[in-house]
């Protein structure tokens, strides 16, 4: 394969950090937490009640947190109008570390810093990050360490369902009533909550015959022609991909991650200046998503094409230096040009981050 397959499919198919120990249960309340924004400002868990809440409790230093980043961005904006709140909660060391970091990266939405060991990452026995809890209007926890779609298609669901049942866990399907479109769409929302349980669990058949019903009653859908297309990818279907894809780009045309799928559908095709047009319109939306570029370098190497190549490398190197795949490809560009140093230098980086590498020498 021309493109790691993790790097295709993160944004879909990232499974869940384990729960911390003492945190809320999904179906229980979240316990009253004040917290304090950059501004000074207090916010309490319990005054949030009316809206949709993500709390993402992360780190400026965690290359997960932030690989969230650029979809969280899309969310919010997508989300706007919604009754829908997310909160970051940092758990950096120094405020002035937060501060600083979101002066490089527009993160608009509420931010809070609280800072290690203390607070709620004490209350909550906070261990492994990213931690997602996605709220409904209640103030009840209603999913745990979602990521990516799945996270705003939880938060979706929750929107669609505020007044009435919360779902929890992987629901039964059912059709909700009202008109013949509210009733479309939910059952819609549900089939595509259920699918992504599955990508959670890894259930790739069962994700996809999911998709499959959701796109059956809305096939409108940007999103869940998206999410299978994903599926697609990962099970080696590229030609259905690339179909997929092109679905929710016409439906969509702002989905960067879109571009991104179908031009990893086209790498594997060896199609690699349709690959690079995609990689390059995915940049366009979202020039500041390190995958693109390391997926728009790889297609360069590919053609032979090794300056272009670095020069694409180094962007994704810059926007995430701890990404050890696009140092290694930068090492075998360096070493396609002739840079024996170069290439030394870069392998060794790549070996450093993930040692699992050395065996793609």
């Amino acid at each position: 394969m021309r493109i790691s397959m993790l790097a295709v499919v993160v944004s879909l198919l990232s499974g869940a950090v384990p729960a911390s120990a003492g945190a809320p249960d999904v179906g229980s309340p979240a316990p009253e937490v004040t917290l304090t924004d950059l501004d000074g400002k207090p916010v309490r868990l319990s005054e949030l009640r009316g809206k949709v809440v993500v709390l993402d409790i992360w780190a400026t230093w965690c290359p997960p947190c932030r690989g969230m980043i650029p979809h969280e961005r899309e969310m919010v904006a997508r989300l706007k109008d919604k009754p829908f709140m997310l909160v970051s909660i940092s758990l950096d060391a120094k405020k002035e570390t937060l501060q600083e970091f979101l002066k490089k990266e527009p993160m608009p939405w509420t931010h809070i810093w609280n800072g290690q060991g203390v607070g709620i990452a004490k209350d909550w026995e906070v261990r492994s990050i990213p931690s997602i809890y996605v709220l409904d209007d209640k103030g009840v926890v209603r999913y745990k360490n979602v990521r990516g779609q799945q996270m705003e298609d939880a938060a979706l669901t929750l929107l669609k369902g505020m007044g009435g049942a919360r779902p929890a866990g992987n629901p039964a399907v059912s059709v909700t009533t009202g008109n013949a479109a509210d009733t479309a769409a939910a059952s819609a929302a549900v089939f595509k909550e259920r699918a992504s349980n599955y990508l959670r669990e890894n259930k790739l058949d069962s994700a996809l015959a999911d998709y499959n019903e959701a796109i059956r009653f809305d096939p409108t859908d940007a999103q869940a022609y998206r999410a299978r297309a994903g599926i697609q990818l990962h099970k080696g279907n590229y030609a259905a991909a690339v179909e997929d894809s092109s679905r929710a780009i016409r439906l969509d045309p702002n989905q960067a991650l879109a571009f991104n799928e179908r031009g990893a559908a086209y790498s594997y095709l060896d199609k690699y200046d349709e690959a690079i047009a995609d990689y390059s319109a995915a940049i366009r939306r979202q020039g500041d998503n390190p995958l693109f570029y390391r997926n728009r370098g790889s297609c360069w190497f590919h053609k032979g094409e090794y300056d272009k190549a670095i020069k694409d490398l180094n962007e994704a190197i810059r926007l995430s230096p701890e990404d050890a795949r696009a140092f290694l490809r930068r090492s075998q560009a360096h070493d396609k040009n002739g840079n024996k140093e170069g290439a030394r230098t870069d392998y060794a980086e790549a070996v450093r981050l993930d040692p699992s590498l050395t065996k793609s020498k």
